[in-house]
C-alpha cells in the first residue's frame, strides 16, 4: 500500500522533490517520517494532500501523521479539511501561515 502512496502522488504532480518522495514513500512504514539537514523541504501543497485523503489514514494508525524536521513553503492550507488522524510536526518549520480554521 505504501507504494500506492508515492504513485498516486506522482499522477497528482508532475514533480517531486526527493524530501517529498521519502515522505510518501515512508508513509505508513515508519512511526516518524524524519528528514536530515540537507533534504528537508515540502511544499505545503503536497502535505495538504497527504493530510485530506482519507484512504492513507490506516497506514498510520494509531499515531497519525508524523513529521520531523521538515522545512514547509507555502502556506499549509487545512481549513474546512475534515482529518480524523492526529498530526504531529516535530521541530519542523512552517515558513507560512498554518491554516486550520472552519
Amino acid at each position: 500500500m505504501t507504494d500506492q502512496v508515492l504513485t498516486k502522488a506522482q499522477e497528482k504532480f508532475k514533480d517531486i522533490s526527493l524530501s517529498e518522495e521519502k515522505l510518501f514513500r515512508e508513509f505508513g512504514t515508519v512511526q516518524t517520517v524524519n528528514f536530515p539537514k540537507e533534504n528537508r523541504i515540502l511544499r505545503a501543497d503536497r502535505l495538504s494532500w497527504l493530510c485530506r485523503e482519507s484512504e492513507f489514514w490506516k497506514l498510520c494508525l494509531p499515531r497519525g501523521i508524523d513529521i520531523e524536521g521538515a522545512d514547509i513553503f507555502a502556506s499549509l492550507d487545512l481549513r474546512f479539511a475534515k482529518i480524523e488522524v492526529p498530526l504531529r510536526f516535530s521541530n519542523c518549520q512552517f515558513h507560512k501561515a498554518l491554516l486550520l480554521k472552519q
